[in-house]
C-alpha cells in the first residue's frame, strides 16, 4: 500500500519542525492505517506501507508502538527490478 500524500506532508512538516506531531494527527494516521490494513490482515497477507525515504524513519516509529507487524519500506529500499503492485492508499481523513 501507499501512503496519501497529505499523510506524507504531515510527516515532513513535523519532522522540520523537531519531530512533534500531534496526538489528534496520530490518532488519524494510526486509524487510517487499521483501516487499510484490516482486509490484508483477514487475507493472512503482510501489510507494507510503502513511503517515501524522508518520512519511512518517522512513520516506522510512529506505527512500532501501535501496530508492531505492519513493515514501512521507502522507494529506496526496493530494487528497480521488483515488480511493485499497490493494494490500497492509506487515507487521509479527517
Amino acid at each position: 500500500m501507499t501512503l496519501d500524500p497529505r499523510f506524507e506532508v504531515a510527516l515532513s512538516q513535523a519532522m522540520e519542525g523537531g519531530g512533534a506531531i500531534s496526538p489528534a494527527m496520530v490518532s488519524t494516521l494510526i486509524r487510517s492505517l487499521e483501516n487499510a490494513i484490516s482486509a490484508d490482515v483477514v487475507k493472512n497477507v503482510q501489510p507494507i506501507i510503502l513511503c517515501s525515504t524522508q518520512v519511512r524513519r518517522f512513520l516506522r516509529k510512529i506505527t512500532e508502538r501501535f501496530l508492531p507487524s505492519v513493515v514501512i519500506l521507502s522507494n529506496a529500499e526496493i530494487a528497480p527490478s521488483v515488480k511493485l503492485y499497490t493494494t490500497g492508499v492509506v487515507k487521509y481523513e479527517d
